[in-house]
């Protein structure tokens, strides 16, 4: 009766040991399994980079310059005293639309490539030219995106902002909407 529950005994150890072992072994295979990869792409994840070059004779000439590596759309926006009325004799390339006040250069601004000048005249409301006074020429740029279809678009909603004097960099969607934004003197 002993050697009966010896037998017993050591044929359910046998099995619970193999068991065991079979569990083991899938354990151990599912934590020492692993992958590599080889290999990478660059990718350059800039943002545009502008410059804006502006003249005063006989009215503010402004000129912007492409000076990163991505196609970017520019749009100007002029800011003057109440008294002082202000308009674009300047045509080439360039739209204003009535409900934004904006100036668009109605082209993509290639890598260093530079918008055709932009005119804007100035006087008194009363028709007399100031002595002095301060206009101020703010330019906005976005990045070139592109429809389904390959045209490209810009969206003047949805930018980056970047202002390299105080180090900040606002990314989309997290606040006002607005682009990279210079002043001009």
């Amino acid at each position: 009766m002993k050697s009966g529950r010896i037998g017993k005994t050591a044929l359910l150890a046998a099995a619970l040991t193999l068991t065991a072992s079979l569990s083991v072994g899938s354990a151990l295979a599912y934590f020492t399994s692993y992958c590599t990869a080889e290999g990478a792409v660059a990718m350059n994840m800039g943002f545009t980079e502008t410059e804006i070059h502006e003249t005063v004779r006989d009215g503010k000439h402004i000129i912007i310059e492409n000076t990163g590596d991505y196609d970017c759309f520019v749009r100007v926006k002029v800011f003057a005293p109440n008294d002082i009325e202000f308009w674009s004799e300047t045509k080439e390339g360039w739209m204003k639309h009535e409900d934004d006040q904006y100036w668009y250069y109605n082209s993509v601004l290639a890598p260093k490539e530079k918008t055709p000048e932009l005119l804007i005249k100035y006087r008194l409301t009363d028709g007399s030219n100031p002595d002095e006074f301060n206009i101020i020429v703010v330019y906005e740029t976005t990045p070139v995106l592109y429809d389904e279809n390959g045209n490209p678009y810009a969206d003047w909603d949805n930018v980056v902002v970047v202002d390299e004097s105080a180090g900040i960099v606002t990314e989309p969607g997290a606040g006002e909407a607005a682009d990279t934004e210079q002043e001009g003197e």
